[in-house]
């Protein structure tokens, strides 16, 4: 079998359908469907039961609740194709997605193939998100000089290569090589580390810059319902992750550093606006922050003069304890 494309699945009982239709519509043959419900507490458990006995083609399986990263490794456990796909259940994929992918990884050897995506917002605006990296097929050299330097850093740090795990096929013996170095309690950046850590094995790699047949779904409504004071410590943990695989051929310190910086900020812009906390805790959420040993030290390591002004204007005004003037911006 040359494909398996794998759905994690998880209270998403009003999207499933619509995610698993656009899955089976695509153009290419000779694939599977795994659906891997990670618990959920919606009728979505149902839902994957009631298609995979309407579809001979796709499967099921249930599993305790244990998050984003261990429902899709089961996936690929699992799996029989020579390459993995991934969707997300609440999104949808145009129908040549999968065949195009699987024709460029095919005919151009490699071991990972990327193409962009699309935003779809609830108000029906749309935004195509784009690798910066020109399409084309690069070998290790190519990969070591041109991706590595700004795999983390595109510009103003948007990252050089979309780290989406759902807009790329894999090489399933590859993913299947470094599944256990992923550790399961990675629950912000699932996507990143294994991207990640995927390119510091890849021998080739495919991308298609302008291709965007990926509808990734944003509810703009969800913000509110988005924040939690535990994103922080989740962000420190990976940030830790990555630093483990660092020095794997490259040195991408300063980068993961920079990288880190900008999500602990990007954090506390949605503490400040969305949590309703009062002055006095979010003056004492951003001291806390700006003295604590990991950002601290990422800064002192990293590239933070190349963020968004924003986030410039915030590290200098930490460093003179002006968390008032900060809270202002």
């Amino acid at each position: 079998m040359k494909l398996s494309i794998i759905i994690p699945v998880y209270n998403v009982e009003q999207y499933l359908i619509e995610c698993v239709e656009s899955v089976i519509r695509q153009t290419v043959t000779d694939f599977e469907i795994i659906l891997v419900d990670d618990g959920s507490t919606d009728s979505s458990g149902e839902l994957c039961d009631f298609i995979t006995k309407r579809n001979k083609g796709i499967k099921v399986l249930h599993k305790s609740n244990g998050g984003l990263m261990s429902a899709w490794k089961v996936g690929v456990k699992i799996a029989r194709g020579k390459y993995i796909g991934f969707v997300d259940s609440d999104d949808w994929i145009e129908p040549d997605m999968f065949s195009t992918l699987l024709k460029a990884i095919e005919f151009d050897g490699s071991d990972m193939v990327t193409c962009g995506l699309i935003k779809d917002f609830t108000d029906g605006h749309k935004k195509k998100v784009y690798n910066s990296i020109s399409s084309g097929v690069y070998d290790r050299k190519r990969i070591q000089k041109e991706i590595f330097p700004i795999l983390l850093r595109g510009n103003g740090y948007s990252r050089g290569i979309l780290i989406n795990r759902v807009t790329k096929l894999f090489n399933r013996e590859m993913l299947l090589g470094i599944l256990d170095e992923l550790p399961d309690d990675v629950s912000i950046g699932e996507d990143l580390i294994t991207t990640f850590r995927f390119l510091l094995t890849a021998q080739r790699v495919s991308i298609l810059q302008d291709y965007t047949p990926y509808h990734y779904r944003i509810n703009d409504q969800s913000m509110i319902k988005r924040y939690s004071d535990a994103k922080y410590e989740k962000i420190e943990l990976l940030h830790d992750k990555m630093l483990a695989f660092a020095s794997i051929d490259y040195d991408f310190s300063t980068q993961i550093n920079t990288d880190f910086i900008r999500l602990m900020l990007s954090q506390l812009d949605e503490e400040i606006l969305f949590s309703g906390k009062s002055n006095r805790q979010l003056l004492k959420r951003m001291r806390d922050l700006s003295h604590s040993v990991a950002f601290s030290n990422s800064v002192a390591n990293s590239e933070w003069r190349k963020l968004s002004i924003k986030y410039r204007l915030y590290i200098w005004l930490f460093k003179y304890d002006m968390y008032i003037l900060a809270l202002a911006m």
